[in-house]
């Protein structure tokens, strides 16, 4: 079975928590190299990033995405600071833009999708609406 990328990234951080800090460096650039010569040039721009998130996620980190519809990433971060503060944990923040968002964001944590768009909210009115019957007064 031909191992994926993920595997060879947790491979190396296994492999990293034994060297020293100062031989690190080497051992990313070794298996780039190596995934650059058996034809895996995407994968290879993207390990370093991997590798980064695979440790920070062994650390406890949390994911958090945050979607608005302008890439300020004042809000994200006021956002992701305050998520820090409430699991008491480091986040991992990612910032997306979606021009078809009207205001407002869509925030993820992890698995859990939390909805505070106008788009989410108009949505949520006309499914009240719409569910609403007046003999139930």
């Amino acid at each position: 079975m031909k191992p994926s990328v993920q595997d060879i990234a947790r491979a190396f951080i296994e492999l990293a928590d034994s060297l020293p800090e100062s031989e690190r460096a080497a051992l990313i650039d070794a298996v780039i190299t190596l995934l650059h010569d058996r034809g895996l040039v995407r994968e290879a721009r993207l390990f370093p990033a991997l590798v980064a998130l695979l440790w920070r996620k062994r650390e406890g980190a949390v994911s958090v995405t945050f979607t608005g519809p302008s890439p300020d990433a004042s809000e994200a971060e006021r956002i992701g600071s305050v998520i820090e503060k409430a699991l008491g944990r480091p986040c991992m923040l990612a910032r997306l833009t979606d021009r078809q968002l009207i205001g407002g964001a869509v925030v993820r944590v992890e698995d859990e999708r939390f909805d505070f768009s106008v788009r989410g909210a108009l949505h949520g009115l006309a499914d009240s609406l719409l569910s609403f019957s007046p003999n139930r007064v």
